[in-house]
């Protein structure tokens, strides 16, 4: 069974402190349903050349895209990847599979930004931090970095997200069907930088 939602994610662009959004279908199987926690590797060169085509397109204009090696089985393949052709420096990347593919779909969901020379990792955490700051947000540690999560449920619902900051960008990783343990996996795996 599989049910449809119209997702929207807003990744703060610090430079200008506008809010740039993004829309986009996500899909949900009885796979991301279960109570098993599945884990499956995503590599670049495992993607279709289209996709990989275009990963290697935007590493050569400097961009560093980061994409995770976990993922769910039914979103363990980047089928799409692009960056944002004005305004700042954002790449988004779509996980999903060859139907989701096919449908314009997506299951995961990676926002990218450069961060501008004048903000901090810190800075941008506590940016988001304050945004999000009535809401149920976590504080959580990805790797060696600090992180915010905005966890709901994997009903759909509303989008779950996880924003993290490194030295030289800032991430929004988002899913609404994916269980909190696997959208920290999903996270966990980005080798960042």
């Amino acid at each position: 069974m599989k049910k449809k939602v119209v997702a929207s994610i807003s990744a703060v662009v610090l430079g200008t402190g506008l809010l740039f959004g993004v829309n986009a279908l996500a899909s949900e199987t009885d796979e991301s349903k279960g109570n098993e926690v599945k884990k499956q590797n995503v590599e670049v060169s495992a993607v279709g050349e289209d996709v990989s085509d275009d990963i290697k397109s935007i590493k050569s204009e400097g961009f560093d895209i980061a994409l995770p090696t976990y993922a769910p089985n039914n979103a363990n393949q980047v089928i799409s990847t692009y960056k944002k052709d004005d305004g700042p420096e954002v790449t988004v990347s779509h996980l999903g599979n060859e139907n989701d593919k096919e449908n314009h779909k997506w299951k995961i969901k990676i926002l990218q930004e450069k961060l501008p020379h004048d903000i901090t990792k810190e800075k941008a955490i506590q940016v988001i931090e304050e945004r999000y700051n009535s809401q149920s947000i976590e504080k959580i540690d990805v790797g060696e970095y600090q992180a915010i999560l905005d966890y709901t449920s994997n009903k759909g619902e509303e989008l779950n997200e996880i924003w993290i900051a490194t030295d030289d960008y800032f991430y929004s990783i988002g899913a609404p069907y994916l269980k909190k343990e696997e959208l920290i996996n999903v996270a966990s795996s980005i080798e960042f930088e």
